[in-house]
């Protein structure tokens, strides 16, 4: 049985044009921001991956020459600010216990009670998993 491997970025683009709110773009970006941070690029209703299959590594995007040492081997990624292991190791720094993303933006949430009532509404809390050309009419939904 033939079986092919592919990114996490590029699949869930994939999963959105075929049963999610990419069903009706031919073009839209899906930004996956957890571990790493990816895009799934979708131009002309056709996966975009670029001549050596990193179009969408928007995480490995410089953002200080001089920032923090990348997993992959360059300084100041966006990754090594804004992933979510990032994040927890800026939080955790200033708490007692090592915290998990899930408690992090619980954290987030409960400091802020506006932000946060808009946060638990279901188009908000699912923003994340929508392309670009869905999110303004889910979000004004």
């Amino acid at each position: 049985m033939p079986v092919e491997i592919e990114n996490d970025a590029n699949l869930g683009a994939l999963a959105e044009m075929t049963w999610g709110a990419g069903r009706e773009c031919s073009n839209f970006a899906y930004i996956k921001a957890s571990t790493g941070i990816g895009a799934g690029l979708v131009v002309d209703g056709r996966l975009l991956r670029g001549a050596s299959g990193t179009a969408g590594e928007i995480g490995h995007t410089t953002l200080d020459e001089s920032g923090a040492l990348c997993y992959c081997g360059n300084r100041g990624c966006l990754e090594t600010v804004a992933s979510g292991p990032a994040i927890i190791g800026l939080v955790s720094s200033g708490h007692p216990e090592t915290l998990t993303l899930a408690q992090v933006i619980e954290l987030a949430m409960d400091a802020t009670p506006a932000a946060g009532a808009r946060s638990r509404t279901p188009a908000v809390r699912s923003a994340s998993r929508w392309p670009a050309c869905a999110t303004s009419s889910i979000l004004n939904a």
